[in-house]
């Protein structure tokens, strides 16, 4: 039997997320914005508008033009996935170097929790499981008007794709979605953003220049690749080697014969 859209439709519930955000009401001033349809999340807000306790939050049913990594576009059916976007001010004023690492390990510790288990890293921002891609983050860093760094935190995650969706798919897109991880799951769609807005929220006003190092062995543990030979493509440069995890930048590491390179940027082909 197949799902439809309609079938796996299951629609944010504004009342649910408003409850989960209730414990930052003393401490951040929340602007949270909940739509059907817009272009993208992470167009909701300005950066240059976002000040020292402010915490914006776009989330939507469906993206247009949903952005993924580069000039990638992330696919996403109606109220089928998990798209938001969280605009907040960093708490350092140096470039935070490998937070999308740091943020994607929180995440998936998050939903360990609600029993989602098994879900692996491909560095640097994807979120795997079985070979399959889960979902992606996207950050983007600006300023504001009085010159403090901004980080503006993207989202995506598959909920419950309808199986038409698979038709649809081009190139080597293999996809999977939180309720073929674990169709038991007793959190709703709107919960589960809850638990990952909030945990967003705490880990960007938590992140300081010691996060990457508290976390680079259980990286290890997160990374899809790690102790393998990939392939990377880092600018017009392909490089092969063994993957040894992060440094405490963020950087991948590729061991090739006796010396280990240090690569910032950079897509893993594998």
């Amino acid at each position: 039997m197949t799902k439809s859209v309609a079938e796996s439709s299951e629609y944010i519930d504004k009342s649910i997320i408003y409850e989960y955000l209730k414990e930052f009401s003393d401490v951040y001033n929340i602007d949270t914005s909940i739509k059907e349809i817009v272009e993208t999340t992470s167009r909701e807000f300005n950066a240059e508008d976002v000040e020292g306790s402010d915490v914006k939050i776009s989330l939507a049913e469906y993206q247009t033009h949903g952005r993924g990594r580069g000039n990638q576009v992330w696919q996403s059916p109606f109220a089928s996935g998990i798209c938001l976007s969280v605009f907040s001010k960093l708490n350092i004023a140096s470039i935070p170097l490998g937070l999308s690492v740091y943020m994607g390990v929180m995440l998936i510790n998050s939903l360990e929790k609600i029993n989602f288990e098994d879900i692996k890293l491909k560095w640097p921002n994807d979120l795997y499981y079985q070979g399959c891609k889960l979902g992606g983050i996207l950050v983007e860093l600006s300023q504001n008007k009085k010159g403090d760094l901004i980080a503006n935190f993207g989202l995506g995650i598959n909920y419950s794709l309808p199986d038409d969706f698979y038709k649809l798919i081009e190139g080597n897109y293999n996809p999977i979605d939180l309720e073929t991880i674990n169709n038991n799951n007793e959190y709703s769609r709107s919960e589960i953003i809850g638990v990952l807005v909030c945990e967003i929220i705490k880990s960007i006003k938590g992140f300081n220049t010691n996060s990457i190092q508290e976390i680079k062995e259980r990286w290890k543990e997160l990374d899809y690749f790690y102790n393998q030979e990939i392939k990377i493509n880092s600018g017009n440069d392909s490089i092969i080697g063994v993957n040894e995890g992060i440094d405490s930048q963020g950087a991948l590491l590729i061991k090739q014969g006796g010396s280990v390179k240090r690569i910032i940027s950079g897509q893993i082909e594998q």
